[in-house]
């Protein structure tokens, strides 16, 4: 008789799944908190220097000294247009009347509301050299937090008691809403006397609108930074060029006053050993301007919005429905919204 083998001891649990392993703790932190240090770049908080020879933007200055009573002042206009060097300008005459000046060049890391109130608050720092850091218990992600940090900023600028200056320069940049609600937070409770200048190669989402309806807005806008032939012929001259009023003439025609323009037409002329007829008839077609509109607005437009503009190019004026027989339909549309976007494109409004 054969003994009975041992069988091994079984678990009445053995054909159970293992117990699962509880979760990680999670360790929740208050919104107040979160904090955020970036290192600032003070290149971003001062203005550019002028050379001797940048010409004076007389005619958005005289708005601006017509104007002494708007709180916000709004120059949008396309690129090359002189808007960051008449801000320049701006700050420069008020540094010498003894008016305090702060500058933030803005760029797309500011769409962090943090980064944004940090730079805002080192830009009061030589005003107000007790203003407390926003670089402390902040989260740019947390409305109400951002919206505190907003009132408290305020609060110290109160005690400022004089007229001061604060220019926000490349404003097109900011897109993110909490960010955008910042700087509106802080428009909405500016203390007397304090001016805020934005400039931007379009508006932002900020309340125009409203400040417009409230008569506290000032519009700078393309014709306004636009050159006329007095500060076109200034800086032909600070350029060593002698320049006869007709080609001057034609030159202002041909460019439409547009500094940019006005200033690669320049360097064409000088390039062709300085010939006033070589300036004067500069074209969109010569390499130096198609080149430049090449790299500011051709590489941001998609190639629906290209193949449009290549199709109504044939025109000067060109009206929606003309717009959608030559480049399909909705080309109109598109025109029209390209028209904000870029402003290299005018409305001709009836």
């Amino acid at each position: 008789m054969r003994p009975m083998e041992q069988q091994p001891e079984r678990s009445s649990s053995a054909s159970a799944p293992p117990p699962a392993l509880p979760p990680p703790p999670r360790h929740l932190v208050a919104a107040e908190q979160v904090t955020h240090s970036p290192p600032l770049v003070h290149s971003k908080l001062t203005p550019p220097t002028l050379g001797a020879d940048t010409v004076r933007r007389s005619r958005p200055l005289e708005l601006l000294r017509d104007h002494p009573d708007r709180a916000i002042v709004s120059v949008m206009a396309p690129p090359g247009f002189g808007k960051t060097t008449f801000l320049a300008q701006v700050a420069g005459a008020s540094a010498r009347n003894g008016q305090p000046v702060s500058w933030v060049t803005v760029d797309d890391l500011d769409n962090d509301p943090t980064i944004l109130l940090a730079y805002l608050a080192a830009a009061f720092e030589p005003i107000l050299p007790l203003i407390p850091s926003n670089r402390g218990p902040l989260s740019g992600l947390v409305v109400p937090v951002a919206d505190r940090a907003v009132a408290r900023l305020a609060a110290r600028l109160e005690s400022l008691g004089r007229p001061a200056l604060l220019v926000l320069d490349d404003v097109h940049l900011l897109t993110d809403q909490t960010a955008l609600g910042v700087l509106t937070g802080l428009i909405d409770r500016l203390p007397p006397g304090l001016c805020v200048a934005l400039a931007g190669r379009t508006e932002p989402d900020l309340p125009f609108a409203r400040l417009r309806a409230q008569g506290k807005l000032l519009e700078i806008r393309p014709d306004d930074l636009a050159l006329d032939e007095g500060e076109a012929a200034a800086m032909t001259h600070a350029a060593g060029l002698d320049v006869p009023p007709p080609e001057l003439h034609r030159l202002m025609r041909h460019t439409e006053g547009w500094p940019a323009a006005v200033h690669l037409a320049i360097e064409a002329g000088l390039d062709d050993g300085g010939t006033p007829e070589s300036l004067a008839e500069i074209r969109g077609s010569h390499a130096y301007v198609a080149d430049y509109i090449w790299s500011e607005f051709a590489r941001r437009v998609s190639e629906e919005d290209m193949q449009v503009l290549t199709r109504t190019a044939v025109l000067d004026s060109i009206p929606r429905e003309v717009a959608d027989e030559l480049a399909g339909p909705g080309s109109g549309e598109r025109l029209w919204r390209l028209s904000k976007e870029h402003r290299l494109i005018a409305r001709i409004r009836p």
